[in-house]
């Protein structure tokens, strides 16, 4: 299971997000799509933040597994893109969660 918990700000922009576990299916011989479409939204939503200009990121990935990333600097003229970028990446997890209940498990705060 991979357990996602996200921390918005008031305006509804991405302040945090913590990300933890995998989700492997026997029949598929260890290989899970939902795993792997939490991966690639997750890292590239990373990488879209990292490129911003006036925006400031943190965030590792120490093991396999595990994931964290932090938004620490946004500019002011940013909020509307970042509002947009985290209700993209806030729509993608709740659909592969929907879609994978046994899964991925999204927690917003």
């Amino acid at each position: 299971m991979i357990q996602i918990e996200l921390h918005l700000r008031p305006d509804g922009t991405l302040k945090y997000l913590n990300a933890v576990g995998h989700a492997v299916r026997r029949h598929d011989k260890g290989f899970s799509p939902a795993c792997a479409a939490v991966s690639s939204a997750l890292r590239s939503t990373a990488r879209l933040l990292a490129a911003t200009q006036g925006v400031s990121v943190s965030g590792e990935a120490p093991e396999e597994g595990m994931f964290r990333l932090e938004l620490q600097k946004r500019g002011f003229m940013r909020r509307g893109y970042l509002r947009g970028v985290s209700a993209a990446l806030l729509q993608i997890l709740n659909d592969l969660a929907a879609e994978n209940p046994t899964e991925v498990q999204v927690v917003i705060r």
